[in-house]
């Protein structure tokens, strides 16, 4: 079963950047995000790594060079400290550009995961019909009806619905205080049928565009413009197996 915690909004966006039903200005805006993200990414482990490497070669040759010079002045040469004191500071200077590197790219690589999720943001309003048409291509489905990458673009929207609603609906069972605030975009065949036709008819009314979306306290709140006439058609409840007590072992 799927846990409302899951989020992988890279695999969310590489699924819309893939998708014809989406429009081509937001598959175009997932791509390239997806892209820098993943150049960022791959630019910060490439630095991490030659910052490990250059720090591994200073503390080499720093802890070797006082024996480098001990063994010189046995051998009965000068002692070239300026020498190996302009090594040891080339070395760290490459080891601190290194890590400069690094620390930016890494930075680099986070600021193009923020921006991918503000792509759900900015397109709020084309998403939450680009969801409904997904759900109402099948509104007689039950259970997972959308590939995960859908559920998970819907739950990060965080639709709010118009807290009243057309009185030929069943959606009793999903208010809040008396009013209607959210409802699920899948159902369970277990579920009675008017409800499931209440939701398949809401779902079929947002994805034709039949709504207006109404700022309410900085919430933007949908509210559809048809009254009901007919509900759609769904099949019959199957309900759940009944336990038989008399199986259960402890």
């Amino acid at each position: 079963m799927r846990s409302k915690r899951d989020t992988d909004t890279l695999a969310d966006l590489a699924y819309l950047a893939n998708d014809l039903d989406a429009p081509a200005t937001i598959r175009n805006a997932a791509s390239a995000a997806i892209t820098a993200h993943a150049i960022a990414v791959k630019t910060a482990i490439d630095y991490r790594t030659d910052h490990t490497i250059a720090a591994a070669d200073l503390d080499r040759i720093t802890n070797r060079t006082a024996y480098d010079l001990a063994d010189d002045l046995i051998a009965g040469k000068a002692i070239a400290i300026d020498r190996a004191f302009d090594k040891i500071n080339k070395l760290s200077d490459k080891r601190n550009r290194l890590k400069f590197y690094y620390s930016l790219s890494d930075s680099i690589a986070s600021a193009t995961r923020i921006r991918c999720g503000e792509i759900l943001r900015d397109n709020r309003s084309e998403l939450i019909l680009w969801c409904a048409r997904k759900r109402a291509a099948d509104l007689t489905k039950c259970g997972a009806a959308l590939p995960d990458q859908v559920w998970r673009i819907w739950r990060a929207l965080n639709v709010r619905w118009w807290p009243q609603y057309d009185h030929a609906l069943s959606l009793d069972q999903f208010l809040y205080n008396g009013k209607l605030i959210t409802l699920p975009i899948e159902w369970f065949n277990d579920w009675d049928e008017m409800t499931r036709a209440s939701l398949a008819w809401m779902y079929s009314e947002l994805a034709a565009g039949r709504y207006i979306t109404i700022n309410k306290q900085q919430t933007h709140l949908i509210r559809l413009t048809e009254i009901v006439i007919d509900l759609p058609t769904v099949p019959k409840s199957i309900p759940l197996p009944k336990t038989n007590i008399s199986t259960i072992t402890t």
